[in-house]
């Protein structure tokens, strides 16, 4: 009966160092996915498209959030049509909300960019 206790109490630990590990390797992987959400934002707002390209090819989620909003409404805020192009080819949400409540074709026309206002348009009656 001993060599089983002997045995239960040499495992407690070890099964503890393995569950730290999965545990601060997936937190490791959220860091580094919410440096990558917020690198495609500051991308998608300075039409920075190939950086945007990349990014995405790199299995960042196009509608992730950071500072309360997507990369789509970062590049509808800045005119950035060709990379608001590419972000909705790449399924990109249209009618997201920030937390302002205002949705990318909301920040595209109070920007004064109707040609993005008309892309988001199109794609909004596709869906």
């Amino acid at each position: 009966m001993r060599s089983k206790h002997v045995h239960c109490t040499m495992i407690m630990p070890l099964l503890l160092i393995m569950v730290l590990a999965v545990w601060q390797a997936g937190a490791a992987m959220a860091a580094n996915n919410d440096d990558m959400s917020r690198d495609l934002i500051r991308a998608a707002g300075s039409c920075r498209i190939d950086e945007v390209r990349n990014i995405l090819n790199q299995g960042v989620d196009v509608d992730s959030y950071a500072w309360g909003e997507t990369a789509l409404h970062n590049a509808a805020r800045h005119g950035c049509e060709n990379v608001v192009y590419l972000l909705l080819q790449s399924g990109a949400y249209v009618d997201s909300k920030n937390h302002d409540g205002n949705t990318p074709m909301d920040l595209a026309r109070q920007s004064g960019y109707p040609n993005v206002v008309n892309l988001l348009h199109r794609y909004q009656r596709v869906r």
